[in-house]
């Protein structure tokens, strides 16, 4: 049997193949909270069956992903739904979980958006490239949901972004919200909606880039 997001891949190639591995992946969080720990299994998991595929048996679902965090606060406050996780700690989640499952040689960045101008939207875009043409490569967005949707959110959110096509102006975001779909944004919106301030952690939302070496 061809996996499904194989067979989409090759049969409407203008959608880059890791995007639909990340659809294909899509999980829902498990509260208010975790959408950064749902937001891992679904990256990684689209990351791992697009170039790695005999690393997992089955799937990673969160509460492995949780287990595979040796800070325990905030390992309890994502499993319990107390508190959500900022752009530096799932970017330390991304390296925890790696390491847990045997990967040996990955980068993981955190890229943090100032204002929105012309050279991080070229840098968001060539990352973008990098992770629409290789299967090495996925990006999750950590970005204020207000800002990204228009509705009277007021707090950030980390999903799973990719390319809907070579030329990187939309993008797909797959949401793991309860009570959302995946959906396409263009690449500048979604460029200002990072590009604002986390008064938890003190600074600036942005990206975490995940690079397996060797695939």
């Amino acid at each position: 049997m061809k996996p499904l997001a194989n067979f989409l891949s090759s049969s409407y190639s203008q959608m880059p193949p890791i995007t639909w591995h990340l659809l294909v992946n899509r999980t829902i969080q498990r509260n208010n909270t975790s959408c950064s720990a749902a937001s891992l299994c679904i990256a990684l998991n689209g990351l791992i069956s697009l170039g790695l595929p005999e690393l997992l048996e089955k799937p990673l679902e969160e509460p492995q992903v949780l287990d595979m965090l040796p800070e325990s606060n905030l390992r309890r406050n994502l499993s319990e739904g107390k508190g959500g996780a900022t752009l530096d700690q799932i970017t330390e989640m991304a390296s925890q979980a790696l390491e847990a499952l045997g990967v040996s040689s990955f980068t993981v960045t955190r890229n943090y958006l100032d204002e929105p101008n012309g050279r991080y939207l070229e840098n968001f875009r060539k990352d973008l490239a990098y992770s629409a043409e290789n299967r090495n490569s996925v990006i999750i967005a950590n970005y204020h949901q207000g800002v990204a949707t228009g509705k009277d959110y007021t707090h950030g959110h980390h999903a799973p972004v990719a390319p809907i096509d070579s030329n990187l102006l939309q993008l797909c975001v797959v949401d793991p919200s309860m009570d959302r779909s995946p959906f396409i944004i263009d690449t500048d919106h979604l460029c200002r909606a990072m590009a604002t301030r986390d008064n938890t952690a003190g600074f600036n939302r942005g990206y975490t880039k995940i690079v397996i070496e060797g695939i």
